[in-house]
Order: C-alpha cells, then sequence, then structure tokens
C-alpha cells in the first residue's frame, strides 16, 4: 500500500509541475522534485519569489512553496504558507466582490482596467 501511496503522489506532483512548465524556473524544480530533493525544490522557488512571481502570482507561490515544504517534511513552514495562501485567495475574492458591486452601483469606470 506506500509504493501505490508514493505513486499516486508522484503522478499527482508530476501533473502539478508539468501543468506549470511554461514557466522557466520550473524546469530545475521539476527535475529536483522528480528526484525526491524536496528541501532543494523548495530552497530554489524561496530565491526566485521576487524574480519570477509578480504581485498577482503571489498566491501561485505560497501554494507551490506550501506544496513542496510539506513533501519536504517542513509541516509548519507549509501550513504557514498554505494559510497565507487561502487569506491571499479570500482577500482576492472578496476585493472582486466589493468592486463588481462598485461597477454596478456607481458605473463601469470603477472596474479594473484588464489590457
Amino acid at each position: 500500500m506506500p509504493q501505490c501511496f508514493r505513486l499516486v503522489l508522484y503522478v499527482g506532483i508530476s501533473c502539478f509541475l508539468i501543468s506549470c512548465a511554461s514557466v522557466s524556473h520550473y524546469e530545475e524544480i521539476d527535475k529536483d522534485v522528480a528526484a525526491g530533493r524536496y528541501t532543494q525544490s523548495l530552497s530554489r522557488i524561496e530565491e526566485s519569489r521576487d524574480e519570477e512571481y509578480r504581485d498577482r502570482d503571489l498566491i501561485v507561490y505560497y501554494l507551490d512553496a506550501g506544496l513542496l515544504a510539506h513533501f519536504a517534511g517542513s509541516y509548519e513552514k507549509s501550513s504557514k504558507y498554505l494559510q497565507t495562501a487561502e487569506r491571499s485567495i479570500e482577500n482576492a475574492f472578496t476585493k472582486s466582490i466589493s468592486l463588481e458591486a462598485s461597477t454596478f452601483l456607481v458605473n463601469d469606470t470603477m472596474r479594473e482596467y484588464p489590457g
């Protein structure tokens, strides 16, 4: 049963990281994860925060770091990253609702221009 769990775990991690393969800094991280070097992968993620993750991508950063910290065995660090990601998601959702409400009540110029 533990081997089955490991297989599912590796497939899940692989799918997660393959979906992010378009970002160049994930290439080395993918290699480290495939080799089971989660601590090194986490270090790479943390080092690339300022260069590779824009302000809009911080939720992805916290999710990436939380997942890798969990697999590296840093459960407290993982919990902090994932809680920060959860708060960031809630803030983004709340901001979106309040923005839409102001757009509805005032006019469309209240909405941010996505271009």
